[in-house]
């Protein structure tokens, strides 16, 4: 996978498009209008018309969960900015059953960015205490990881 920040937004569009078939349909009108949308690096540019705007358009029944993990991984501090400040400032125009989840380290610029946003909330891994991380880990092994034979065999 390319872990680039300029990647995440078509990436997240192209995964929503596997899922949807409208959407699918409306992103692919979106690329046929405007071919230069294939190549841009412009984050601001991807997120408005690879997401919002389709959001906006599209009749989506139910919530629309999307998962960013390891956004620290995804650059240095100074090439992640430009997609800092979109998530930041763009979220809250999504359609209210757009929810997104983003996993992190706690890097200052990462914190920063998200910090004193009344439509973030940040939860901090060492707020959750051990027992029920503990307990969430086993539920989730025993109930999605149980069955495997190629585990079990181990």
């Amino acid at each position: 996978m390319n872990r680039r920040p300029r990647n995440l937004l078509s990436t997240i569009a192209l995964d929503i498009a596997d899922l949807d078939h409208q959407w699918k349909t409306s992103l692919s009108r979106v690329f046929k209008g405007n071919r230069s949308l294939r190549i841009t690096l412009s984050t601001t540019e991807q997120f408005h018309k690879f997401l919002l705007e389709l959001a906006k358009a599209l009749t989506i029944v139910g919530p629309a969960f999307i998962v960013v993990d390891a956004l620290d991984e995804s650059a240095e501090e100074s090439s992640r900015k430009a997609l800092l400040d979109i998530l930041v400032k763009g979220i809250s125009d999504l359609p209210p059953n757009f929810r997104i989840l983003i996993t992190t380290r706690p890097e200052l610029d990462i914190v920063n960015a998200f910090d004193g946003n009344r439509h973030i909330f940040c939860k901090h891994m060492s707020a959750i205490d051990e027992t029920s991380n503990e307990a969430d880990i086993t539920m989730f092994i025993e109930t999605q990881l149980s069955g495997i034979r190629s585990l079990e065999l181990q």
